[in-house]
């Protein structure tokens, strides 16, 4: 596949007798239980299955705990049928919202639906889709899929997650806070990071954390504290942003649900870095009322989530320019979750 965009690459896919798709053979599979969900893959080509199990591949670890997983089955659709996308490295992607039971996804020559109180997503995409590697996965794949995941008591959170052992520490913090250089910061001094960007909560039976292992993405200035970013050169992301895409080797093991987690909240004020306990008022208030758009659509259900998440207490940890005066803190924080402490002081 050619994640860059571009150039032509030729998908291969079986196409049906019937030209409106009627009798389209799906044979190619894939069953992942994504976030704690199974949910199965069906396409007639073999690249979308390789492209589904580059985004979702790490949950296969998952299987070998079923008594961690749901009963009920999602089920994703992919058809790749001849079309022609808009000249350009990425054919731009539109979103909208109908109601709150669909999602519609389209660009000049493939469309997508996620049903989401049927648990069904499907899409007609083109070859050009297909072969833009990370466009395709980031904004089809992962889009109709997760979509209807989060119908089904999990929760997004706009937050990093770093763990050690059983225990896990959420970093909720606004865009270009710093939490996903604070998580490589974390990495390089042995910290696994579970994910950098997004958690997802699970209310029922219990309160669980599942989150997204994978590459950490930094900004251009993150050179000047991590020397041996400094030949790394930065890419476009499939989200439209340019970031050093660095993978820290932890995240290959990393886990993909915590059970023993409480929230940090991170902040900005200059100064040293410094960390102070809060009450559960606060973070409760920063997880369901400074929500940012993407996070937004999930504003009416966040609410139990939240509350679990914040009834012990936590932490508000303010940066300081240098991001590794305060992996110390981390450190501290997970040692009082691991031992139920209550009362961690800077």
């Amino acid at each position: 596949m050619n994640d860059q965009g571009g150039d032509a690459v030729r998908v291969d896919f079986d196409r049906p007798a019937d030209a409106m798709y009627n009798d389209a053979e799906l044979a190619f599979r894939l069953e992942l239980p994504v976030l704690g969900i199974p949910v199965r893959f069906e396409s007639n080509s073999a690249q979308v299955i390789d492209a589904v199990r580059v985004s979702f591949g790490a949950w296969e670890r998952m299987l070998a705990h079923p008594d961690l997983l749901e009963k009920d089955m999602a089920r994703v659709r992919l058809f790749v049928h001849d079309g022609e996308e808009e000249p350009g490295v990425h054919a731009p992607l539109h979103y909208r919202f109908p109601d709150s039971h669909r999602l519609l996804v389209s660009t000049r020559g493939s469309f997508g639906v996620a049903e989401i109180d049927r648990m069904e997503s499907y899409a007609f995409v083109t070859q050009q889709l297909v072969a833009d590697g990370a466009h395709f996965r980031y904004g089809i794949v992962q889009a109709l899929t997760l979509v209807l995941l989060t119908g089904r008591d999990r929760h997004p959170i706009h937050a990093a997650t770093v763990a050690r052992d059983d225990v896990a520490l959420l970093l909720v913090g606004r865009s270009a806070t710093g939490k996903s250089t604070l998580s490589y910061a974390a990495a390089c001094d042995g910290l696994t990071v579970m994910g950098e960007d997004v958690a997802y909560a699970q209310v029922h039976p219990q309160l669980r954390v599942w989150a997204f292992p994978g590459k950490i993405h930094l900004s251009d200035d993150a050179r000047r504290h991590f020397p041996e970013l400094g030949d790394r050169v930065a890419t476009l992301q499939a989200n439209g942003k340019t970031k050093l895409a660095v993978d820290p080797q932890t995240h290959r093991d990393a886990p993909l649900v915590a059970s023993r987690v409480r929230v940090c909240l991170l902040s900005r004020a200059g100064g040293p870095a410094r960390l102070e306990s809060i009450e559960h008022d606060e973070i409760e208030a920063a997880l369901t009322e400074e929500i940012e758009s993407g996070f937004d659509r999930h504003d009416d259900t966040i609410a139990e989530a939240a509350s679990q998440l914040a009834s012990p207490g936590g932490w508000r940890l303010h940066l300081s320019s240098d991001p590794a005066e305060s992996v110390p803190f981390l450190h501290q924080m997970l040692d009082a979750i691991g031992g139920g402490e209550r009362d961690t002081r800077g």
